[in-house]
């Protein structure tokens, strides 16, 4: 899903409609992508390396022992787009979100986690899959709804409005969003 995501983010902010609402679902829904922007500005391998320390922490295994490059190279790291898809597209990344939300705001902690979880529901349709028991596994789950195109630029965009699919899941969450302001205004 592209620019479906913004629907799915708006309409998660009308259960507590507001501005500032609306403003935070948006950049929560939107938060698992900077793993994109990471790997544009070439932070990804040092993310890499940390998630592998954490997968080896919770396996019992030695974190601090040196992670030779065959495994920086595994599929699960540098398919489609390295990062992009792994770490921050898991339950356990929505769940952390959620709990440093709680820290500052109770009241936006539940909604965070569910705007960032929200944004798995609208990417699991792609034939990419998402991660979402990781660290515990790193098995990829797709409803393989429509081809990835790709994860940046121009023909990502053109890519993925090709396909009936996309417009079908799109309409979707779009008529949901009116539905949810119909309900709010009426």
């Amino acid at each position: 899903m592209q620019f479906g995501h913004l629907p799915v983010a708006l309409s998660i902010a009308t259960y507590d409609w507001s501005p500032e609402t609306a403003v935070f679902c948006i950049a929560m829904h939107w938060l698992p992508n900077v793993d994109s922007l990471m790997v544009k500005r070439g932070l990804d391998r040092p993310a890499i390396r940390g998630s592998i320390r954490l997968e080896r922490l919770l396996k019992g295994k030695n974190p601090a022992a040196a992670i030779p490059d065959e495994e920086l190279r595994d599929p699960f790291w540098v398919e489609f787009g390295g990062f992009h898809c792994t770490v921050t597209h898991s339950l356990s990344f929505a769940l952390l979100v959620g709990a440093v939300i709680a820290l500052f705001s109770p009241h936006y902690a539940l909604l965070g986690a569910i705007a960032v979880a929200a944004h798995f529901a609208a990417d699991i349709g792609s034939t990419v899959g998402l991660p979402l028991l990781w660290p515990l596994t790193r098995k990829k789950y797709s409803l393989r709804l429509f081809k990835d195109t790709g994860w940046w630029g121009k023909e990502m965009f053109i890519g993925y409005y090709k396909q009936p699919m996309s417009w079908v899941l799109e309409g979707g969450v779009t008529i949901f969003f009116v539905y949810r302001l119909l309900e709010i205004y009426r």
